[in-house]
C-alpha cells in the first residue's frame, strides 16, 4: 500500500519580505527572472500590468512554453538582512510549483549564493504539494 503523502526533502528557501508580507522564494531554479504566482500577487495586493509586451514567454525543463500574464514591479527586502532593500521586476504567472521564485539575476547583484548566503534558510517541503 502506498503512502498518503510523501515524505518531505530538505529545501532551501529565501526568505523575501514583500507588501510587509514575509514570503519564502525559492531561489534560482533555474531561471533567470523573477516570477511570482498570479494568487501571491493578488493575496499580497499587487497592481501588475497585463498589456501584450509585459507577457514575457518562459520555458521550463521540459520545454513547454508559457507566457507571464503581466509583471509589476516591487520593493524586495530580506527577511534575514530588511535594512537592504532592492526594487525587482516580477513576472506574473498564472500558476507555479512556489509561489516566488528569485531568479539568477537577483540573487548575483545581491550576491545571496555567495557572499551573503546567511539570508537562506533550510525548510522542508512537501514533495508533491507547497501551500501559499
Amino acid at each position: 500500500m502506498l503512502p498518503s503523502r510523501l515524505p518531505h526533502k530538505p529545501k532551501t528557501d529565501l526568505p523575501i519580505i514583500l507588501g510587509g508580507r514575509t514570503v519564502h522564494s525559492l531561489p534560482g531554479s533555474g531561471s533567470e527572472e523573477n516570477i511570482i504566482a498570479k494568487d501571491l500577487a493578488d493575496a499580497l495586493g499587487l497592481k501588475y500590468q497585463e498589456s501584450p509586451q509585459e507577457q514575457m514567454e518562459f520555458r521550463r525543463g521540459n520545454n513547454k512554453i508559457f507566457k507571464a500574464i503581466g509583471c509589476v514591479t516591487v520593493l524586495c527586502k530580506f527577511a534575514k538582512d530588511p535594512d537592504v532593500q532592492i526594487e525587482r521586476l516580477l513576472h506574473v504567472l498564472k500558476s507555479l510549483v512556489r509561489p516566488l521564485i528569485m531568479g539568477m539575476k537577483f540573487l548575483d547583484v545581491t550576491e545571496t549564493l555567495t557572499k551573503n548566503n546567511y539570508r537562506l534558510q533550510s525548510s522542508l517541503a512537501r514533495i508533491y504539494r507547497v501551500r501559499i
